[in-house]
Order: C-alpha cells, then structure tokens, then sequence
C-alpha cells in the first residue's frame, strides 16, 4: 500500500490520501506561478506533519525571494483547498537558476 496521510479521523472513518494525490497538487499549483521552468517535489510524512521540499529552478531575472513565497503561497493554499492538508512549513530550494550559456566577453 503506498504511503499515506491522514486526512480526517472524523466519526464515520478515516479520510487519506496517498504521497502521489499530494505530488500531483503540488503540481498542478506550480504551474500557476510563471518562471519556474522545472520543480521536483519531496514529501515526507513524519511525526511532526507533512514536510514538503521543492527544489526547483526559475528565469535568472526572477526575483528569488518574491517567487519563492510566491510558490509557497499558492502550493500552500491547494493543498488546503483541494487536499484537506495544512503545511505549516514549505521549503523552496531554488536550485539553478536556468542560465545555460557563458556570459559574452566584453
């Protein structure tokens, strides 16, 4: 059985989605935020909660701090909205900034 999270422990039982319904979210909120050109998911379900790390890479003339809470925010809110999961803390690793060439000589 894949991993799973509980959801809701409510009296007519158990509510829970799996990693993947997770990474799938995550995704799909992701692709809200212009200039991100690749992100990789980690989710671990530990005792503390849901820990979700996004390591991703963005244009070179994107603002790292302001798209990084950006990114935040809206995996945030559907993860709520739409997977019934509170992430008090998602960390965003900004990896590469996706500059391919070398700057030209001067």
């Amino acid at each position: 059985e894949p991993e799973a999270i509980i959801v809701d422990d409510g009296s007519l039982g158990q509510i829970v989605i799996t990693i993947e319904a997770v990474r799938v979210i995550i995704m799909k909120a992701i692709r809200q935020v212009k200039g991100i050109k690749e992100v990789k998911p980690v989710i671990k379900n530990g005792p503390e909660g849901l820990r979700v790390s996004l390591r991703v890479m963005i244009n070179p003339e994107q603002s790292v701090p302001e798209m990084s809470q950006e990114i935040q925010t809206v995996v945030s809110q559907h993860l709520k909205d739409i997977g019934g999961l509170d992430v008090p803390n998602i960390k965003v690793i900004v990896d590469d900034l996706g500059t391919t060439g070398k700057l030209a000589s001067t």
